[in-house]
């Protein structure tokens, strides 16, 4: 999702806007593209910043050095608590949970020794991540990732 304390994706042209990094789907390939659609180029757009993850993005926008800012729902649910002005200007359905992923020639002993855990994360760590939404860590499919096909090929 795109949040910023201002209306609407029009006002943006011109303005700071704020991005994870290039290769981040949901901080900067997904609204990038959902700002282009609406007729917001990249070259229309003031300075990018590159805040590096979610949480440091959110705090640029707290702090007002950057007019918006690209987050997933729960982290904005948690930030618009203490941020109520905050609001969302464009919302990109279809974008996966956050993934963990093993390069293919990883080995299997080490690979499942990284699943093992990721489920057997202790209490505080998973109270922790409830909080910003992620409440199970699953076997993906390779067929759940088609959906990223759409956003990847754009770029």
């Amino acid at each position: 999702m795109l949040i910023a304390s201002g209306t609407g994706l029009a006002p943006l042209v011109g303005v700071l806007r704020e991005a994870l990094a290039h290769d981040s789907l949901s901080g900067y390939l997904a609204p990038t593209t959902e700002l282009r659609r609406a007729g917001v180029g990249t070259l229309d757009l003031g300075e990018r910043v590159l805040a590096g993850d979610h949480a440091r993005a959110l705090a640029l926008l707290s702090r007002g050095e950057v007019d918006a800012s690209a987050t997933y729902d729960a982290l904005h649910a948690t930030f618009a608590r203490t941020h109520p002005d905050t609001h969302v200007l464009a919302r990109v359905e279809g974008l996966p949970n956050d993934l963990v992923a093993a390069h293919p020639t990883l080995d299997p002993t080490t690979e499942r020794a990284l699943t093992n855990a990721l489920a057997q994360l202790p209490p505080d760590v998973t109270t922790r991540l409830a909080e910003l939404g992620i409440v199970a860590f699953e076997p993906a499919r390779a067929e759940d990732l088609t959906t990223l096909d759409a956003w990847t090929q754009a770029w």
